[in-house]
């Protein structure tokens, strides 16, 4: 009577490897961090962090040699691990080991959609900055509060006020790349809602004004405003003020090496003695002076040098910390490394003009006005547009003009269609 057979259909449940230990080794590798940036470290300790890197960086040779098709790839990422594993084993200078595992890092996502990796990753800070959070909150890692003149700012379980503000500017990023539908955008949109809800907007304006009020960190917060307004202008109003024309994409092209070098001029040029710079520095926060003193003291050389740095505020006379990423790769790791950074996301800009990605302009927009004054360009947690080199290179590669998101693939499987009926 009941004659029932159930046949499982495992093509249903096919599993991506690659994608299994990318995405594994990303959230780890976010858990670390965090973990190392709050004052969760005091309970954990170092030690347990290092492992857990070094268990993401097999992770993502584990994608690499699951995913990738080209030798050429498997050989740079197995370079990558062995050299970051001898360096850890010889205690030489970290510096080298970060930059081996941002590469290995990259090399593991070359196969991932960009969109895919920024959902992950608007969900991994998102609920490790919760973590964090709660954990000050319940006392757990709470630190006093700062008191600086009239202002108050709270660390929010953090080891420096501005982490969470700045780590916010990733998860603001990473939302609104993630969840806006890029067939809304344009001509083609027919009347549909344009990019993400009005209310996931307001959350995210208002929890960047909660950071503002709690850790007063005027930066930022105006710079993530910035990225709302240019969000709804692009998006939701449908301005296109990134359009592919001969000016945007020369200002796309040139726009971060031309940061980088104003960056290094006006670190020449600054004279405490002048009161118009004073001034400007006092708007800084002192980042001008320290550019000035990291330049005068350690000057820049090709392949870069050991940069010792004193984060400690508590005593001015021998702070010594560069804010800005164009100044502190310059100094730490050289002019070759920062020609070639600088072309990475010059690459990366102008592929996105070229294919209408407009959140994605916006992200790189913000991010070259961002690198000015803080020192995360490169970092997973605080800004990972670096990984869509992949997704500017696909795009920079192919002759045609990019059709809309979502039309690629109803093309490739019409041409695959045609090549069977052809050799039918």
């Amino acid at each position: 009577m009941f004659n029932f057979t159930f046949r499982p259909r495992f093509e249903d449940f096919e599993v991506n490897l690659a994608e299994i230990f990318a995405f594994t080794g990303l959230f780890l590798w976010t858990v670390q961090i965090y973990f190392h940036d709050s004052g969760y470290i005091d309970l954990t300790g170092e030690l347990p962090l290092k492992l857990i890197r070094y268990f993401c960086m097999l992770l993502f040779l584990g994608a690499i040699f699951t995913g990738e098709k080209l030798y050429t790839v498997k050989l740079a990422g197995a370079l990558c691990a062995g050299g970051a594993f001898l360096m850890m084993l010889a205690r030489m200078s970290d510096d080298g080991i970060n930059l081996l595992q941002l590469m290995l890092t990259v090399l593991a996502v070359r196969n991932v959609s960009f969109r895919k990796t920024a959902k992950a990753m608007f969900w991994f800070c998102l609920v490790m900055m919760l973590v964090v959070i709660l954990g000050d909150r319940a006392g757990l890692i709470y630190v006093e509060p700062m008191l600086e003149a009239k202002r108050i700012r709270y660390f929010l379980g953090f080891n420096y006020v501005s982490f969470a503000a700045i780590k916010f500017f990733n998860i603001a990023a990473c939302g609104l790349y993630a969840y806006t539908d890029p067939q809304s955008v344009g001509k083609e949109s027919k009347g549909r809602i344009h990019g993400i809800l009005w209310l996931f907007l307001i959350l995210l304006f208002g929890a960047n004004y909660w950071y503002y009020k709690m850790t007063d960190t005027n930066l930022i917060f105006f710079l993530i405003c910035i990225m709302f307004v240019l969000y709804i202008l692009c998006i939701k109003c449908n301005l296109n003020l990134f359009a592919d024309n001969l000016l945007i994409r020369t200002l796309a092209t040139i726009g971060f090496p031309l940061l980088c070098a104003f960056t290094y001029v006006v670190a020449k040029l600054y004279d405490e003695r002048n009161p118009t710079w004073d001034r400007i520095d006092d708007w800084t926060h002192t980042r001008l002076y320290q550019m000035h003193k990291g330049v005068t003291r350690y000057g820049v050389h090709l392949f870069g040098q050991v940069l010792k740095e004193n984060a400690n505020a508590a005593d001015m006379s021998k702070y010594f910390y560069i804010d800005s990423a164009y100044m502190k790769n310059l100094l730490k790791y050289g002019v070759v490394y920062t020609v070639l950074l600088m072309i990475v996301f010059s690459l990366m800009f102008r592929a996105a003009v070229r294919a209408g990605d407009r959140v994605m302009c916006i992200w790189l927009f913000c991010a070259a006005v961002y690198s000015l004054f803080n020192n995360n360009l490169t970092s997973l947690v605080s800004n990972c547009s670096v990984l869509y080199i992949w997704t500017a290179v696909r795009i920079l590669r192919d002759k045609e003009r990019p059709l809309p998101f979502g039309l690629q693939r109803r093309r490739r499987s019409l041409q695959a269609g045609n090549f069977i009926n052809e050799n039918e």
